[in-house]
């Protein structure tokens, strides 16, 4: 099982300080992680490129950049003061671009790592930044049963302190490593689609029936036929030629088909309801706000925010029984109507003040007006 194999894959400090020279006498084991951007069919610079990729992208990180941190203790009902790993654990960069990126990470590779700026007197972490998978490269001990050290650019990093990295381990490999001939196949639909664009007609046989002609000649042709092709859809021939169908057009291709089907497949692969990437609006029914959110948020983006809450909850992140959990009040906030109709019955029933209602919807002041 991953989970199995992933804990067999402990950290573990070397007996001496690692350098570049050492690292590389220690054999890389071809293992899940170390083999995984090499066994992967296509780059995520040329997934991204795919719409469906793209916008399932946005939708799974671009929402788990967006909330906000909670610092709780472990007893779960006192809410403490934010520390800069929750509003800025990047000095150089906004937090919910240091978290988007760490959520990319989880979603394409299955990995993220981040590596340690700032550290607190007790040696847990206080400021990071997010490094791209691309960038490490894993060194395991001979039996390929531990992690012993990390190169950063193929240059090794400290075991531990400032400068080392942290890894976020994802739940599963990626979309990358589970859906890359999916990804391909998305592409050469992409390709096949911009070369119809340019040429709507490219498979044409024109025979020629008069005398020799010159390479010059037939090269002249060609070039002024496909120009003419794209400026008007009628042509001209003399009786010396002849032009033949011999391929498929777009229409016969089904290339619409075909692309709205792999747009569900990627739906697919990345677990996001296909209607959010307009893969499959007739499957579309209403349902409010709240239902909607909750339901991308419980099928499609818990594994990942589930992962970042409990990496950033261990030892060497927060103190003991001290956690980390993103805040999701915000983000189910259903329509005004719904949002009076839940606050109506929660002051109905005692359980939100009025001032606690104000808060909720954002208004400032109190009730008169006159502390504005």
């Amino acid at each position: 099982m991953l989970v199995g194999f992933l804990s067999s894959l402990r950290a573990s400090a070397p007996a001496e300080p690692l350098t570049l020279e050492a690292a590389i006498d220690v054999p890389i084991s071809p293992s899940f992680w170390t083999g995984l951007i090499e066994s992967t069919y296509v780059t995520r610079q040329q997934a991204i490129s795919v719409p469906a990729v793209s916008r399932a992208r946005n939708v799974v990180c671009g929402v788990i950049g967006s909330l906000p941190m909670n610092r709780w203790a472990s007893n779960g009902d006192r809410l403490l003061d934010p520390i800069p790993l929750q509003y800025q654990p990047d000095p150089d960069s906004p937090r919910s671009v240091t978290m988007t990126w760490i959520a990319d990470s989880l979603f394409f590779y299955g990995i993220a790592y981040v590596q340690v700026l700032e550290l607190y007197a007790d040696g847990r972490v206080s400021r990071m930044r997010w490094i791209s998978p691309e960038r490490v490269q894993i060194l395991t001990n001979p039996a390929g049963t531990e992690i012993t050290g990390y190169l950063l650019d193929g240059a090794s990093t400290p075991s531990m302190g400032v400068g080392s990295l942290k890894a976020f381990s994802g739940p599963d490999q990626g979309l990358l490593y589970r859906a890359g001939r999916t990804i391909q196949t998305a592409i050469e639909l992409e390709e096949a689609a911009n070369r119809a664009a340019k040429e709507p007609a490219p498979q044409i046989l024109i025979k020629d029936t008069g005398p020799q002609r010159t390479k010059e000649f037939i090269t002249g042709m060609l070039d002024g036929w496909k120009e003419a092709r794209r400026t008007r859809s009628t042509a001209y021939l003399n009786g010396d030629f002849n032009a033949e169908v011999i391929g498929f057009n777009p229409k016969d291709q089904q290339l619409v088909e075909a692309r709205q089907f792999h747009a569900s497949e990627i739906a697919r692969a990345a677990n996001v309801p296909a209607w959010f990437l307009n893969a499959d609006v007739a499957s579309l029914t209403y349902s409010n706000t709240e239902q909607e959110r909750r339901s991308l948020i419980d099928f499609s983006l818990k594994p990942y925010m589930v992962a970042i809450e409990e990496r950033m909850s261990m030892q060497d992140f927060l103190a003991r029984d001290l956690y980390l959990r993103f805040d999701l009040d915000e983000f189910l906030r259903g329509s005004s109507k719904e949002e009076m109709e839940v606050i109506t019955g929660y002051t109905a029933a005692g359980i939100m003040t009025i001032d606690e209602a104000r808060e909720r919807l954002d208004l400032i002041g109190d009730p008169s007006g006159t502390n504005l």
